[in-house]
């Protein structure tokens, strides 16, 4: 991340609707899971304004917990619907599990334990909706291994238990792929293995003398 002397911030090396869905988070404190444009924030967007007006000072003390404002009065509530810079184009489906991995991962990147975690409810919620197709979901895998430590396990744990849930995504070359490219094989193996690693602990510690 880089600031230049005008004042605007320069993410060359992340994903344009990862950073898009991001700025849309920390202008709404909100996480539309589809949308990825985000609005042109001006004095004419639509909102829901406050009738009380608020001078210099109290606007100042406000914005420190978070309040935003048009001129004097206090922003209510975005009308998202409303707003001309928003475009009505949304991520196929088929897209989104990667985009949430992406936006995780930023989340991650820029301290924003709040967006890791909304990132996280959209990909869970995505995996299971049962619209995402083998090659999608082998590439949303090794984003996720790429682009995460091994000590977080935010997605790592939510793509190893689909495994368990259907064993036969294990039949696809694309998914065999990543799990030869990438740690995925050995925490599907670790976790898959639980149980009986469990019972031969038990068993070794009753034959112990």
């Amino acid at each position: 991340m880089s600031q230049e002397s005008d004042g605007e911030i320069n993410l060359p090396d992340d994903d344009p609707a990862a950073v898009r869905k991001m700025i849309g988070y920390l202008y709404n404190i909100d996480y539309n899971a589809t949308r990825t444009q985000m609005p042109d924030y001006e004095d004419d967007v639509e909102a829901e304004l406050s009738d009380t007006e608020y001078d210099a000072e109290t606007r100042y003390r406000m914005k420190l917990f978070g309040a935003e404002f048009i001129k004097r009065k206090r922003i209510k509530q975005l009308k998202e619907h409303e707003w001309g810079g928003w475009k009505s184009q949304e991520s196929p489906s088929s897209s989104q599990l990667c985009l949430q991995a992406k936006v995780y991962a930023l989340g991650e990147k820029y301290g924003m334990q709040g967006l890791k975690n909304a990132a996280k409810g959209a990909f869970e919620s995505e995996i299971q909706s049962g619209n995402v197709g083998i090659d999608d979901f082998a590439e949303a895998v090794e984003k996720v291994y790429t682009s995460t430590v091994s000590e977080d396990r935010g997605l790592r744990d939510v793509v190893v238990k689909m495994i368990e849930q259907d064993i036969l995504l294990l039949d696809h070359v694309v998914v065999r792929e990543v799990m030869r490219a990438t740690d995925f094989a050995l925490d599907v193996l670790l976790y898959m293995s639980q149980g009986m690693r469990s019972q031969a602990r038990f068993k070794r510690f009753n034959d112990s003398p």
